[in-house]
């Protein structure tokens, strides 16, 4: 992992290696004395003689200082600063090389240079190589052997500091690949799933670990750098990354890498798409909490996800266990630990047997929760989660199982009968091997142990696979598992959304001629991907229309029902997304489909030009958001600046009325019934409707580096939207075209906005160029989602208008 202080499986600090290399001769042997050499600015002064083990010792002294040096010059922190300068230098060492060749003592032979200027080109360098001189031949040969050595490990450590730079710049090249920071357990994992599908560049600060070894067998470029630090995921080429996974040693650190990529996000060009952000969350609860707000931030779709929940779901997805098969009568299982796996184990199954069964009577589960803290981790997950009691019979039974590391006997045949399932959930590995061994021997023949299969238990684990009534669950490792080890939500609802996909596709003639009109386990990865991109414009689209996502804690809670506005707005920005995913994945308009290339798709066109059961297509599939959601433990909830946006848009119609105070509702926001706040919130609901027309929407600013200004032709077709709302309001409440007279409910600018007077119009127009400066205030932002598909509308020149002119035509 690349972080300070850390390396994979352990916390331990950094250390230093320094190499020392002590070369010695057997027996001091005395030297003549060197005469003085002769030189071009004059003779020498003669130097004493040296034996020839002081000079060896000078020599390996001399060569453990460069070495040290070298060593220091490899601390991970300035490996990168000095990257850069390492073709300078060799390019500087290379010339110096080859200006003492050819201007030697013996240049007059050039451009045949002596093994002399070779000799003295090489011992400009701190190689140990001896400069030509008379000497024995014993002492010359221990000094180049000391050159060899020293040449050796000098040639190694370049080539580990050029290993290090030739990586990074690999990685700097690459594009629509992962960056999977911290090599432990989640981001060994993640490695192995992604790298089949893309290419994977890791960071870890730990030069040699299990994972680093691992990664790299995998074909993965692993860098030793901190991913903490902006520069580090710079250089791993986040900005044209496709998935980032944050799998450090705690939160704290993981929140600060995903902050630093989404920064780094924003500076990426629209062709790369959103960049997908996984994060690793240690406590399950708060990873829920931020599942909602963070699932999609403008270039960035945030994950989290929890070690806890991932093990949770592949226990009871495991088909030794009780909860994968169809189950009549009850149910009785113990959870062994009162950890977050086991709070995470408690939940997920009294979810799911509230999927199948409902909180009515019938069958019944019983969770028998083991752990010193048993009562009062119980009490706040009934407490958080009402539908538990009503769901399932929680019993807590204190036993302190860390510290005795035993199981009560008394526990696996209660009620006269056996089991059903027992699951490990402490977090000491070891303990949890010890103990599943354990209750094999206390449980039913029939009863399975089942326990997470890492640390300890993945050693061992394969070994007791199929062995006894020990069970160790292992997490898939290929691609196709990535979305369900790191955010099962999204998978669940690309789920939902393809089956409700097939739910309209099945009554139609040509039903089964789509590649997509295929069960989700036979889908192709492109349609697969079009689900997931599905997905991720729901966050963004409801908060476009005032909504949030936040979790559900009581499962029988009725899902929202969507008001019409925010229906036709997010129906809109769910067919402008979707033409923007079909032009980046080739597609033109054509008169007939065909998903092969050359691709075409005969609804590859604007909102207005669709017909309306097409259109109802798309409301259909909004309307099942709220229903979606709540399968996948979540609720909507209107964001509070839905209000806050009434109450300024009242204030700016009062200072618009000032100068008459007798005009109807001219009084204070805190003096306005119920009914006339809501006649303000419906003009704040309709402002996303007027922006999908033109292809435009609200996000908070904070996500956005600049916003998008409206032109006339966006200020003109959103008051024409503006006064068909306002038409339509006050038909349904009596009004009817006649002179003005508020009494009669009479108004003479009810009617199409072709006969609307140009006076008229303007006051449309005025009130839709207020729309940005209201945003504004309540810190939003007017964008273009979908840029690609207002420049392809533009580029085509319309073909399906003229395509369809020629049917009417000819009909």
């Amino acid at each position: 992992m690349a972080f300070q202080g850390f390396t994979s499986g352990c916390k331990c600090g950094r250390a230093r290696a320094t190499l020392v290399v002590v070369v010695t001769s057997r027996a001091p042997q005395p030297s003549a004395p060197q005469p003085p050499i002769a030189h071009a600015r004059g003779p020498e002064t003669p130097r004493e003689p040296l034996h020839e083990e002081a000079e060896n010792v000078v020599l390996a002294r001399h060569f453990h200082e460069q070495a040290a040096a070298a060593s220091e010059r490899l601390s991970l922190e300035r490996i990168g600063s000095r990257a850069l300068k390492l073709p300078v230098l060799l390019g500087l060492a290379i010339a110096a090389f080859v200006l003492a060749v050819i201007f030697g003592p013996a240049h007059n032979d050039w451009p045949t240079p002596s093994w002399t200027n070779v000799q003295n080109a090489l011992s400009l360098f701190p190689s140990g190589l001896p400069a030509p001189r008379d000497e024995s031949g014993g002492l010359t040969f221990a000094k180049y052997l000391v050159a060899i050595v020293s040449l050796f490990v000098t040639a190694r450590v370049l080539y580990v500091v050029f290993a290090d730079a030739w990586r990074e710049r690999r990685a700097g090249r690459r594009t629509g690949h992962a960056v999977v920071c911290g090599l432990g357990a989640a981001g060994r994992r993640s490695t192995r799933s992604l790298i089949g599908e893309r290419p994977g560049t890791c960071l870890e600060v730990g030069p040699v670990s299990p994972g680093v070894t691992e990664a790299r067998e995998a074909g993965a470029l692993v860098l030793r750098r901190d991913a903490t630090s902006r520069e580090a995921l710079r250089v791993a080429a986040v900005r044209r990354a496709a998935v980032v996974v944050c799998a450090g040693p705690d939160d704290a650190t993981n929140a600060r890498i995903a902050v630093t990529a989404a920064g780094l996000a924003y500076e990426r060009g629209a062709a790369h798409g959103a960049l997908n952000v996984y994060v690793a969350i240690d406590d399950p609860n708060l990873a829920r909490v931020l599942r909602a707000p963070l699932a999609g931030i403008g270039r960035v779709n945030f994950h989290p996800f929890s070690e806890s929940e991932v093990w949770a779901r592949a226990l009871l997805d495991d088909p030794r266990g009780p909860f994968l098969a169809a189950r009549r009568g009850n149910l009785e299982v113990v959870v062994v630990g009162d950890t977050d796996l086991g709070l995470a184990v408690v939940v997920e199954a009294a979810r799911r047997w509230h999927r199948l069964r409902g909180s009515g009577g019938g069958a019944t589960l019983r969770i028998s929760v083991v752990g010193g803290a048993a009562a009062e981790r119980c009490a706040a997950l009934t407490e958080r989660y009402p539908a538990i009691g009503r769901v399932c019979e929680l019993v807590p039974v204190v036993h302190p199982i860390s510290a005795a590391r035993s199981l009560p006997a008394d526990l696996v045949r209660e009620r006269g009968r056996l089991l059903d399932a027992v699951y490990l959930t402490l977090d000491d590995q070891s303990a949890n091997l010890a103990l599943a061994l354990e209750a094999e021997q206390l449980v039913g023949d029939r009863t399975p142990v089942l326990l997470p299969a890492e640390a300890a238990a993945e050693a061992l684990g394969r070994l007791l696979r199929g062995v006894g009534r020990v069970c160790p669950v292992f997490l898939p490792t290929d691609a196709a598992a990535f979305d369900l080890l790191h955010d099962d939500l999204r998978e669940r609802l690309a789920r939902e959304v393809h089956g409700a996909y097939l739910g309209t596709r099945r009554g139609a003639a040509d039903f089964g001629s789509r590649p997509a009109d295929r069960a989700w386990d036979g889908l192709e990865p492109y349609w697969r991907a079009s689900n997931f991109a599905h997905v991720e414009g729901i966050v963004s689209q409801l908060r476009a229309t005032w909504y949030e996502i936040e979790p559900l804690y009581d499962w029988d809670e009725q899902p929202a029902v969507l008001p019409p506005d925010a229906v036709e707005a997010m129906a809109e920005l769910e067919h402008l997304r979707w033409m923007g995913e079909l032009i980046a994945g080739g597609y033109e308009w054509g008169a007939e489909r065909h998903d092969r290339k050359p691709r075409r798709h005969p609804l590859l066109m604007p909102w207005l030009d669709l017909d309306e059961p097409t259109r109802q297509i798309d409301r259909d599939l909004v309307i099942e958001r709220p229903r979606l959601l709540a399968q996948a433990g979540f609720r909507l909830k209107r964001d509070p600046v839905r209000e806050l946006l009434a109450q300024r848009h009242h204030e700016a119609y009062l200072r618009e009325v000032a100068s008459e105070p007798s005009r109807p509702l001219a009084v204070p926001w805190s003096e306005l019934t119920e009914a006339q706040r809501d006649h303000n919130r419906a003009a704040i609901d309709h402002i996303p409707v007027k922006l999908a027309r033109v292809g435009l929407q609200a996000v908070p600013s904070a996500l956005v580096s600049s916003a998008r200004p409206l032109t006339n032709r966006d200020i003109d077709a959103m008051a024409e939207v503006e006064h068909e709302r306002w038409v339509s309001e006050r038909l349904r409440s009596g009004w009817r075209r006649g002179s003005r007279d508020d009494d009669q409910r009479t108004h003479p600018s009810l009617v199409p906005w072709a006969e609307l007077p140009e006076a008229e119009r303007d006051v449309d127009r005025k009130l839709v160029r207020a729309v940005p400066r209201l945003l504004e205030s309540v810190g939003y932002s007017v964008v273009d989602p979908a840029p690609r598909v207002a420049q392809y509308v533009a580029a085509s020149g319309a073909p399906w208008k003229r395509a369809r002119a020629a049917e009417e035509a000819a009909a």
